[in-house]
């Protein structure tokens, strides 16, 4: 293969969120440049989002219907169509939402399919009490999943759940951040700080954090991001009168995310157990919370607890019981020989949990694919 061949190949990376927040497709769309393809975001525009200037071709499809069944129709159609009438050489369809444009379009152009599942979405708590729905979605999973050679997810558990439903081995590609080093932080403030990071939706345990501050009258918690809960989750706090505790940060891009974390002294990241989604998820904001060396509080579910344990960073809670919550949110903010113990292992958990080390299995794939 000619080295002009190989830099003319091109690739669509397709989400149906924003693509400047997305953390995980900007990490991809990085390493395949890197390795000679011409990327192409295709994704949508939230109006809260600041422009900023991508080094990729980023395309916006935004449907002008937001509720979720038209919205999920009509991006998928737009999506096939904007496939079906441009020039690439293959395709990556991350998370289900996405899948069925990317795979009839693939299917037509007889070009190669990769699918990234960033989560167990079948699972979603969102689903659990809309049966018709989940079953769509199971209809669309069954159809297409067992029909794809490349294919990838972002932890074991979840892996060996596809394996057993449909036989279909994914690698697992982890979630984690490119790798920072340590910062010297200066903090302006005196009181201890909480961070929650990621989507202001259903069963993130952020409830459960804010009753507990009730317990924890010092403490401030710090909420970055959005979600369809925003205004119930604004509700609680000033029903519970904590407006001076409670702090919305809104949805950053990642340095400023990044920025924010680094001056918290503990990350949480508390899902609940409303379905398989949660119970096995392995999200993102645990590693951004270990790249910031801030100890976490998780819930004790198999993926996260495996690397809470592992290198000893933080601590695992097996109730949502927010008096409960306090209590190891006050051992994990005033035991200094704990916090020092965990300062020692983040550091070493830092370098071992980055993205240039997990990028080698994401480029197997696309190598395998034969498009690098």
């Amino acid at each position: 293969m000619s080295a002009r061949k190989f830099h003319n190949k091109s690739i669509a990376l397709t989400v149906t969120n924003d693509v400047v927040t997305d953390q995980r497709l900007q990490r991809v769309a990085h390493t395949l440049s890197e390795n000679g393809l011409q990327v192409t975001l295709i994704g949508r525009w939230h109006k809260d989002i600041p422009h900023v200037r991508l080094p990729f071709h980023v395309v916006h499809l935004n449907p002008i219907f937001q509720k979720k069944v038209l919205f999920y129709a009509v991006f998928n159609i737009r999506l096939f169509f904007y496939l079906l009438f441009h020039r690439f050489h293959a395709v990556t369809a991350n998370d289900l939402d996405t899948l069925t444009a990317c795979y009839l379009a693939c299917r037509i152009k007889h070009i190669p399919l990769i699918y990234d599942s960033h989560e167990y979405f079948t699972g979603l708590p969102e689903l659990m009490g809309r049966p018709f729905v989940r079953n769509v979605w199971k209809f669309l999973e069954r159809r297409f999943l067992p029909r794809i050679r490349f294919c990838s997810t972002v932890n074991q558990y979840i892996s060996e759940l596809y394996f057993q439903q449909y036989g279909v081995r994914m690698e697992v590609i982890r979630n984690l951040p490119w790798y920072r080093p340590t910062v010297k932080v200066t903090k302006e403030v005196t009181y201890p700080t909480i961070i929650y990071q990621g989507s202001i939706n259903v069963g993130r345990g952020i409830e459960n954090v804010i009753k507990a501050l009730q317990f924890l009258p010092e403490v401030h918690f710090i909420i970055a991001g959005e979600g369809y809960q925003r205004r119930a989750i604004e509700q609680l706090v000033h029903d519970e009168g904590l407006d001076r505790q409670v702090h919305f940060a809104g949805r950053l891009l990642p340095d400023e995310l990044y920025r924010q974390t680094i001056l918290a002294d503990v990350g949480v990241s508390l899902e609940e157990n409303m379905g398989e989604n949660y119970y096995y998820a392995l999200p993102n904001k645990l590693f951004d919370y270990i790249q910031a060396r801030i100890p976490v509080l998780v819930s004790a579910f198999p993926a996260m607890k495996e690397i809470v344990d592992t290198y000893r960073i933080g601590l695992t809670a097996e109730s949502q019981d927010p008096e409960y919550l306090a209590s190891l949110l006050r051992q994990m903010l005033y035991d200094e020989t704990l916090r020092s113990e965990w300062k020692a292992n983040l550091e070493r958990a830092a370098i071992e949990l980055c993205w240039e080390k997990e990028k080698e299995k994401l480029v197997t794939i696309y190598r395998q694919a034969k498009l690098i």
